[in-house]
């Protein structure tokens, strides 16, 4: 005959019975005063403590209590669950809904099933057996696992500073023997001849950048212009104008007898390559050029 060991009478729900730990939730498959067991998607880390909410059918508000994991086992996706901490209140609600629904009927394994259960979870009851015996609290065995992740995280962080200082020293030591290579460069060479005072001063100001893209000829001889825009209003026709030239293109307002529009022009260009060139510089600045033949009035 198999003897019933357990401190607390255990019952089946005969309703759905969910118990809720933040994101997960499982169903109860027998519950006491000492624990419960559940099934399905669940927290299964060994030791673990956490807090959890268990919906009660006609119990009221839900029961509230901090529990730790007993045994697992993945065969039936199933987990053991012992409360570490059941405040009175809920103990009182827990002990009056078993009383309430104690007529539901006890499901009793086979001593095979029984045996299976018990070498599964064999492990798992040691390793509770050894934290219970030498003394240590989950809430000790708590600190100590965040003791330990905060040596882990302040080892993480002294490295990154090692590593830090000596990209520093190198780049630092980098920088000096570039500053000394450059000293050196600069310094005047024996084969270097003596010039004069002006002549030195003549050739040490940089001579002023010339664009050949934006070379233009006078408007009064014949050649290619870029047309920007065409307005109705010469204030606005300056305001372009004025806009263009600002980003150095040589730009200019002008506008034919019997016609109404103000038209903003770049140029003008020898040449409709040189031209072609100007309108690709004006496209890339967000400014849409048509190219035409220019010939002075």
């Amino acid at each position: 005959m198999l003897q019933d060991l357990r401190q607390y009478p255990r019952l089946i729900p005969g309703s759905l019975l969910l118990v809720h730990v933040d994101e997960y939730t499982g169903r109860v498959s027998n519950l006491c005063e000492g624990g419960f067991a559940v099934d399905g998607i669940f927290p299964k880390i060994q030791g673990e403590v956490f807090g959890l909410t268990l919906d009660l059918p006609d119990g009221g508000s839900p029961m509230r209590a901090t529990a730790q994991t007993a045994w697992t086992s993945d065969s039936e996706n199933r987990a053991g669950m012992h409360f570490v901490h059941l405040p009175a209140g809920s103990r009182q609600q827990l002990r009056e809904w078993i009383s309430a629904h104690g007529a539901a009927t006890v499901k009793v394994r086979s001593p095979q099933v029984l045996r299976a259960s018990e070498n599964d979870a064999k492990f798992n009851f040691a390793a509770i057996r050894r934290q219970l015996t030498s003394g240590v609290s989950p809430t000790e065995l708590e600190a100590k696992r965040l003791h330990g992740r905060l040596r882990r995280l302040t080892g993480l962080c002294l490295t990154a500073m090692t590593l830090c200082s000596v990209l520093a020293f190198l780049g630092y030591h980098l920088a000096s023997r570039g500053d000394s290579r450059g000293t050196q460069m600069l310094a005047p060479s024996e084969t270097t001849p003596n010039l004069p005072a002006t002549a030195q001063v003549e050739s040490a100001e940089p001579a002023p950048a010339k664009n050949p893209s934006l070379s233009t000829i006078p408007l009064d001889a014949p050649g290619f212009v870029l047309q920007v825009g065409a307005m109705t209003h010469e204030a606005n026709a300056d305001g372009l104008s004025a806009t263009l030239q600002q980003n150095d293109f040589p730009a200019f307002v002008f506008k034919r007898e019997n016609d109404r529009f103000y038209k903003v022009a770049v140029g003008s260009f020898p040449d409709a390559e040189s031209a072609t060139v100007v309108k690709r510089k004006l496209e890339e600045q967000g400014f849409k050029a048509i190219l035409l033949r220019w010939s002075p009035e």
